[in-house]
């Protein structure tokens, strides 16, 4: 899916960035979100005056969704923190002489990955042992909802872009795992849902 998804976010970049201006974005204050820091790119839709689409990309801060055992030894070297990409699509209910102005509504989404591996252990008088028993665990975290904001443009040529936002939606959660346990260790996938929310400060530059 995350493939799929990352395949018709290239499309509709490759076709809407050879025939408008964009936006190139930085969001800093992601940590909360499991990011370092997110870098996107707001494009406007030539037969669409009222939509943009922007499409960011950033690169996973921890692992997500660790085992918690004290036996299950986290494998640095081969696991992934992963990448996070988020599509969305906004309406700019009154866009002024510029189409990337102005009060907004819309929809975003978000997708996180990472892999992470871990190693078993024997605890024998508290000597811990490898059991030669592994486990590899993918998290998906996806999240679809809705958003509100408005984004100032500034400067003598109205080429800074300051943009507020808040929103709400929801989120699932896979925990997809594989492995051999001679500890007997879980190694059944699960899931989970939760309510998702966003709200931040964007700060990006208009390419002509």
């Amino acid at each position: 899916m995350l493939k799929k998804l990352f395949l018709l976010s290239s499309v509709l970049l490759i076709g809407v960035s050879s025939q408008a201006q964009f936006v190139l974005k930085a969001t800093p204050f992601v940590i909360l979100k499991n990011q370092v820091v997110n870098i996107s790119g707001e494009f406007a839709i030539p037969t669409a005056p009222n939509f943009t689409f922007t499409i960011g990309l950033a690169n996973n801060f921890v692992y997500k969704g660790e085992l918690s055992d004290s036996l299950l030894i986290l494998n640095n070297a081969r696991s992934f923190k992963g990448l996070s990409i988020e599509p969305e699509l906004k309406y700019y209910w009154a866009p002024r002489k510029n189409q990337f102005e102005g009060f907004y509504t819309g929809i975003f989404s978000s997708f996180r990955y990472s892999t992470s591996f871990y190693d078993e252990m024997f605890n024998v008088n508290g000597i811990q042992t490898p059991t030669n028993g592994s486990i590899r665990q993918n998290t998906l975290v996806s999240v679809v909802g809705l958003e509100i904001g408005y984004q100032f443009l500034l400067g003598p040529r109205k080429d800074i872009a300051i943009d507020l936002f808040a929103g709400l939606g929801s989120k699932h959660t896979i925990y997809n795992r594989y492995g051999y346990s001679l500890q007997n260790h879980s190694i059944e996938s699960t899931s989970s849902n939760g309510i998702a929310t966003r709200g931040n400060i964007s700060v990006g530059y208009i390419i002509q």
